[in-house]
């Protein structure tokens, strides 16, 4: 629980939402994700938003993952349930992970200025597992979230776009 306004305990119920910047986290060419955008859930945490935050938290967001610079772009946002994260379990028994040991786990994180941010963290096998394994773990969370995203003009209405710079250099749609 954090002490900058959280809502409390990430509900399973909740939808959380994923900010994601062009290039740092699009594959070009085409809209295609990189797996570095979800890596982070394996290292200290893959930074979502929770649904009861504001446009200034999203914008708070978008600012500090386009680091001020001219070369990202704001591409869009990656929704998913927070129940189907909670979901995601080991199949088979390898690498010190038993049937049905949950994969990853969401937790609250809020902090100063976005009360309302959580992250989606990798759970800790009871072994480190090999790549293989721990790639098609990302795999099932990355399905995930490629069915659900939205371009910046769609999302919220487009109200997330009106403040971002525009430049020549326009990111590819999806």
């Amino acid at each position: 629980m954090g002490r900058y306004g959280s809502p409390g305990r990430v509900r399973s119920s909740e939808r959380l939402y994923s900010v994601i910047i062009y290039p740092t986290d699009v594959q070009t060419p085409g809209p295609e994700l990189m797996y570095t955008f979800i890596s982070h859930a394996e290292k200290n945490g893959m930074s979502v938003l929770r649904e009861g935050a504001s446009d200034e938290e999203f914008h708070a967001t978008i600012e500090l993952r386009l680091k001020g610079r001219d070369d990202r772009r704001f591409h869009g946002i990656a929704s998913l349930l927070c129940s189907d994260v909670r979901r995601l379990l080991a199949k088979t028994r390898v690498d010190g992970q038993e049937v049905g040991d949950r994969l990853y786990c969401v937790l609250d994180t809020d902090i100063a200025g976005r009360p309302h941010h959580a992250d989606i963290f990798a759970t800790v096998p009871r072994k480190r597992p090999n790549k293989a394994v721990r790639r098609l773990q990302r795999n099932r969370l990355m399905e995930l979230i490629r069915g659900s995203l939205e371009r910046p003009d769609a999302f919220r209405g487009g109200r997330l776009v009106a403040r971002q710079p525009q430049t020549g250099n326009t990111p590819p749609t999806h």
